[in-house]
C-alpha cells in the first residue's frame, strides 16, 4: 500500500470466498471496541477456569483467578496476546469490514475467514492498518493506536 493511500485511509479490496470486500482502517472508536473485547476475554477465560475448577475449589484459588483476570483486563490492548489469536484477528477484520459492509455480523465474518490461516488474516489487516516495519517484525503484526 502506498504511503498516500495509507494516509488517506482508503479501504483496500480483499477477496474472501469469491466475493470482494473492502477493509477500512480502524478508527479510534474501533480501538475502543477492541479494548472492551480484550477486557471481556480476560473475564471469559476466568469464568471458564472457575467452572472447570468446580464449586469445591478453595476460595484463595478463586480469588487468584479473578485477580489475574482483572490484571489482564487492566493491561488492555497494548500488551494483550488475545489480538494475536485467530478470534482476535477475526474481530479486527469484522471491525474493519463493518465500515463498508455494515450488514455483516461477527458470525458471518468468522465464516468468511474460517479457511484462512492466522498469518493470512494478519497480512490482510496489515495492508489496511498500515503497520510499521518494526511492528510487522514483532510477534503481533497488528498495530495498536498511539
Amino acid at each position: 500500500m502506498s504511503k498516500l493511500t495509507e494516509l488517506a485511509g482508503t479501504p483496500q479490496v480483499v477477496n474472501l470466498k469469491g466475493t470482494d470486500y473492502s477493509l477500512s482502517p480502524l478508527t479510534l472508536g474501533d480501538w475502543g471496541q477492541v479494548d472492551t473485547w480484550v477486557e471481556n476475554q480476560s473475564f471469559l477465560a476466568a469464568h471458564r477456569l472457575l467452572k472447570a475448577a468446580g464449586e469445591t475449589a478453595p476460595e484463595a484459588i478463586k480469588e487468584k483467578i479473578w485477580a489475574d483476570a482483572l490484571a489482564g483486563a487492566k493491561q488492555g490492548i497494548s500488551s494483550n496476546s488475545a489480538l494475536t489469536t485467530f478470534q482476535g484477528t477475526a474481530f479486527l477484520m469484522f471491525l474493519s469490514l463493518h465500515h463498508c459492509h455494515s450488514g455483516l455480523t461477527l458470525s458471518q465474518v468468522l465464516t468468511l475467514v474460517e479457511d484462512c490461516e492466522l498469518s493470512q488474516l494478519q497480512g490482510l489487516l496489515d495492508r489496511v492498518v498500515g503497520a510499521s516495519d518494526e511492528v510487522k517484525n514483532s510477534p503481533s503484526p497488528v498495530r495498536t493506536p498511539q
